[in-house]
C-alpha cells in the first residue's frame, strides 16, 4: 500500500445545493486543519447555481480539497460512482452535501479507522430541518457495537445502509474483489450499495459507532421516489 495514501477520503457529491454545501464545509473545515490523514474531494454534477463560487471561497480561506466538475449532469448514481473511483483513501466516506459532520466527530472517526480493525462502519445520525444552526461541540464516548456476522450488521443498519453519509467502507479491502456491479446500479439511486454489498459478501469486520457523529437534513430528498427506490429497485438487488 502506498505510504502517501490517505487514511480517509471524504467525497462529497453535490448538485445545485450551494447553501447546503456551504453549511457542511463551514463545520468540516475547522476539523480538517492540520489533519494530513484526510483527502477531501467534491464532485460537482454540473451545478447551475453558486456551487463553484462556494468551493473557491473555501479554497481561498485555506481549505485543501480537490474539486471535480462534470461537463454534464450524469445522475446521482453516476456521480456517487465517480466519487468512489476517484477516492485514494484506504477508507472512503461518501458524504451527502446536505448533511453535517458534527463538530469534533471527524476526530472520533479517524481514531476508529486508525486501528484498521474494521471494514464497514455504520454511523448514527441526528436530524435537522432548514439551515443548519451551529452547535457547541458534543461529548463523545468512543463506544462501538461490533457484530459477529455481516448478516447481523445488515439487519441492524437495515435501510440505513442506503444512507451514504452514515456508512464508511474500507476501499483497501476491495483490491481482490470484483467491482463490476457498480455500473449496473446506475439509475437506481442505490449505487452506494455496490461497494457495501460487495464487502458484505466477503465476511467484513463490521461495527456501529454508538456516538451520534452526523446530522441529516430532513425533507430534502431531491425528488427521489421512495416507493420506487426502496421497493422496485431495492428488491431487484436482494
Amino acid at each position: 500500500m502506498p505510504s502517501d495514501r490517505p487514511l480517509l477520503t471524504i467525497a462529497i457529491p453535490t448538485y445545485n445545493r450551494h447553501s447546503c454545501l456551504q453549511d457542511l464545509l463551514e463545520v468540516l473545515a475547522p476539523q480538517l486543519k492540520e489533519e494530513p490523514r484526510v483527502e477531501l474531494i467534491v464532485f460537482d454534477n454540473a451545478s447551475q447555481d453558486e456551487t463553484p463560487a462556494v468551493v473557491e471561497s473555501f479554497r481561498q480561506e485555506g481549505l485543501k480539497l480537490t474539486y471535480f466538475r462534470n461537463e454534464k449532469n450524469i445522475g446521482a448514481d453516476g456521480n456517487f460512482i465517480r466519487c468512489y473511483e476517484a477516492a485514494r483513501g484506504e477508507y472512503v466516506w461518501i458524504f451527502g452535501d446536505d448533511d453535517i459532520i458534527l463538530p469534533g466527530a471527524l476526530h472520533v472517526v479517524l481514531t476508529h479507522l486508525a486501528s484498521r480493525r474494521y471494514d464497514l462502519l455504520y454511523l448514527k445520525a441526528s436530524t435537522f430541518r432548514g439551515r443548519y444552526q451551529r452547535q457547541s461541540r458534543p461529548t463523545f464516548t468512543g463506544k462501538l457495537k461490533e457484530f459477529a456476522s455481516p448478516r447481523d450488521f445488515a439487519l441492524y443498519a437495515y435501510t440505513s445502509l442506503t444512507f451514504i453519509s452514515a456508512n464508511i467502507s474500507r476501499k483497501a479491502a476491495f483490491q481482490q474483489l470484483p467491482l463490476d456491479e457498480f455500473k449496473k446500479l446506475d439509475g437506481t439511486n442505490l449505487a452506494q450499495l455496490g461497494w457495501t454489498f460487495t464487502l458484505l459478501r466477503d465476511s467484513p469486520r463490521c461495527v456501529c459507532v454508538e456516538d451520534v457523529l452526523i446530522s441529516a437534513r430532513q425533507d430534502n430528498s431531491g425528488g427521489i421516489g421512495t416507493c420506487r427506490v426502496f421497493g422496485t429497485a431495492l428488491w431487484k438487488l436482494v
